[in-house]
């Protein structure tokens, strides 16, 4: 198959020489339109080159048998995006969606081309995102890997990719930081998965990976340089929890949603969040090329005083996969006393956050935990 390219982007050209099947990719500029082209079976269009309303112009010069596809551009307005889709499935052309690397759009472009395309292989990826800053995403991630560890046999990484705090909280952390790493993965993919596991910390059930705690580097990480963390961990553990933060326009955790095979959002019961959350599907069905981003609810600091969950799941439109309890003042020492919460007196919270994991270890067949191993490696990081 021949790839032409009405654009400039020359790591995306290598990117795509690079996938099985393609015999030739070449950029050319609309002026170079010839016969030689002719046998082009894939022409590839960049916004950035052709805007929306001259599709139907470059339509014209291919043959009908000839596959279109357009590439929106990594800053595009949502708005724009949308005038572009509308366009574009008027005249046939697929879509491309933005906020793509070079390896995600050749990736894309297989996809809808070729037939040798092939799931991800390694451990199952799991991203957590917050409606709100201060929505627990890091205190239910970390408790949950703790109880997986526990349930399971599988080896569990959490990588957080919060760009705004590091997630350091809930333990007595010792290991390395994300902004640690960004030297390693700033432009070149030097990070291997054995690399990876040496900067996290290892405690009896799971490894752990803190956020970035440079306020310099909060908008620096790149979507490569997100991808190539998130790939290291799926090579290097079962099961990888994504802590993203609440940030969907950020890098980081743009490319935890992008990478999960399972998506959580975790949200309180305030009116923000519920606002919050319409607002993060407006730039998330962007990026999904028009279609909506599945996740699943975890309800946190849940109180009956606020109203029914399942009220709550319906304002969402969201399947809800957990109630996670209000633990008022025992949360907030949980974190002065660097202890997970599941370590509180409080048995609904941690018998909550083990039927997630059972749910999940029935999604995802990972092989149980025996019990001897389960008391052996049963832990607490302070006992009160």
């Amino acid at each position: 198959m021949k790839i032409g390219f009405l654009g400039q982007d020359e790591v995306l050209c290598q990117r795509l020489r690079q996938l099985a099947g393609v015999e030739d990719v070449r950029s050319f500029d609309l002026a170079d339109l010839t016969e030689e082209l002719s046998d082009f079976e894939v022409i590839l269009i960049s916004d950035r080159y052709i805007a929306a309303y001259e599709l139907e112009q470059v339509k014209a010069k291919f043959q009908v048998s000839t596959t279109l596809l357009y590439l929106l551009s990594y800053s595009i307005h949502a708005g724009a995006a949308t005038e572009a889709k509308i366009v574009a499935d008027r005249l046939g052309i697929t879509i491309i969606p933005p906020k793509r690397t070079p390896d995600q759009i050749a990736k894309e472009i297989e996809r809808y081309t070729l037939d040798s395309f092939a799931p991800e292989s390694g451990g199952n990826v799991i991203a957590f995102m917050g409606t709100l800053s201060q929505s627990g995403v890091t205190a239910t991630v970390l408790s949950l890997a703790d109880e997986l560890g526990k349930m399971t046999s599988a080896k569990v990484g959490v990588i957080s990719l919060n760009a705004f705090t590091p997630g350091d909280s809930f333990l007595s952390y010792s290991g390395s930081y994300l902004d640690d790493l960004y030297a390693q993965i700033k432009e070149t993919k030097l990070l291997t998965p054995g690399e990876l596991a040496g900067h996290m910390q290892v405690t009896p059930t799971f490894s752990y990976l803190a956020g970035n705690g440079d306020l310099l580097k909060r908008y620096r990480y790149s979507s490569d340089a997100a991808e190539h963390i998130i790939a290291c961990a799926r090579k290097q553990f079962d099961i990888v929890l994504l802590d993203a933060g609440a940030n969907p326009d950020n890098n980081l955790c743009l490319q935890a949603l992008l990478q999960a095979d399972l998506r959580i959002l975790v949200s309180t019961q305030q009116p923000a969040a519920v606002s919050m959350w319409r607002k993060m599907n407006t730039l998330l069905r962007m990026v999904g090329n028009g279609e909506t981003m599945p996740f699943m609810l975890v309800l946190n600091r849940f109180r009956s005083l606020y109203g029914d969950a399942k009220r709550f799941e319906q304002v969402m439109e969201l399947p809800l996969l957990g109630i996670l309890p209000d633990l008022e003042e025992e949360g907030q020492y949980c974190e002065v006393e660097k202890r997970l919460l599941t370590t509180t007196e409080n048995g609904r919270y941690t018998s909550q956050i083990r039927e997630i994991g059972k749910q999940l270890q029935s999604l995802y067949k990972w092989a149980a935990q025996n019990e001897d191993a389960t008391k052996k490696r049963g832990w607490r990081l302070f006992s009160r």
